[in-house]
């Protein structure tokens, strides 16, 4: 009986020992985990910019939520040095709804426009966040809202649906933004019908 004993109590001290290393171990490989994806480059900003539509006119017309699949929101970062080159309401009416997704068109009489491509970022759902290189930004915030078809907009046959149009809501005033080094920068754009095209 005492042998029995003591081999139970042997068993349990060995689980238990064993089980507390493991969970060390898994505890230390959950923090480097943390630790990991929390971190910032040192070299690098983060930009973290939400874009929040608040209007009717896109929900009646074009159907608009954050992930309609005929909506697009974009996030204009323009670095000072290039920001007097055009203004944030003539670069976001030159763009037109992307064919594939995840590739963003100029028109054909906007090709001047083409280097500001550079510093335009998709936002799905209309949340980006992004490394930068530090320093001044000029930031801007929009959507583009592809036509619907007649049966998705719920029309009467009487009705003209113009095929090529697109429409979108912008944040046209640029905001100055600074990014620091292994910091995160945060900013939030309030779009309404009186700031968008159509």
């Amino acid at each position: 009986m005492p042998n029995r004993f003591v081999r139970w109590t042997m068993r349990i001290r060995f689980v238990y020992i064993w089980g507390s290393v493991g969970v060390f171990f898994f505890s230390c490989s959950f923090l480097s985990f943390l630790t990991q994806t929390t971190t910032i480059p040192p070299d690098v900003g983060i930009l973290s910019a939400t874009i929040d539509y608040q209007g009717d006119f896109y929900s009646e017309v074009f159907g608009y939520s954050k992930d309609a699949p005929n909506i697009r929101h974009y996030i204009l970062a323009i670095p000072e040095d290039e920001s007097n080159q055009a203004s944030a309401g003539a670069i976001f009416t030159s763009l037109q709804f992307p064919v594939n997704p995840g590739e963003v068109l100029l028109r054909e009489d906007s090709a001047e426009l083409a280097w500001a491509l550079a510093y335009l970022h998709e936002a799905p759902a209309g949340e980006f966040n992004g490394q930068l290189a530090p320093g001044r930004y000029f930031v801007a915030a929009a959507f583009i809202a592809a036509p619907l078809s007649r049966a998705e907009a719920g029309v009467d046959d009487d009705v003209i649906l113009f095929a090529g149009i697109t429409g979108g809501g912008a944040s046209t005033d640029y905001r100055d933004i600074v990014l620091e080094a292994g910091e995160t920068t945060t900013v939030n754009f309030l779009l309404t019908d009186a700031n968008g095209w159509g």
